[in-house]
């Protein structure tokens, strides 16, 4: 059986067999790798253009009518 290391959303790690990391990755549960690719992992370097935008304000409609 294929095992692979499963990162919950929460950073929790767990051991489990890929059928099921595939599942939970899946329903949205957090990600996986396979322990080949884990000794090799660096951070993915972020855009600019994801830098230079400004994060919007959202107000709520059911204040903003009073």
């Amino acid at each position: 059986m294929n095992r692979v290391t499963f990162t919950y959303k929460n950073g929790r790690e767990r051991l489990m067999s890929k059928r099921d990391a595939d599942i939970l990755q899946a329903l949205g549960h957090g990600t996986y790798l396979t322990r080949d690719l884990i000794a090799g992992r660096s951070p993915a370097p972020m855009a600019e253009s994801e830098v230079a935008k400004p994060k919007r304000k959202y107000t709520r409609q059911d204040k903003a009518k009073e």
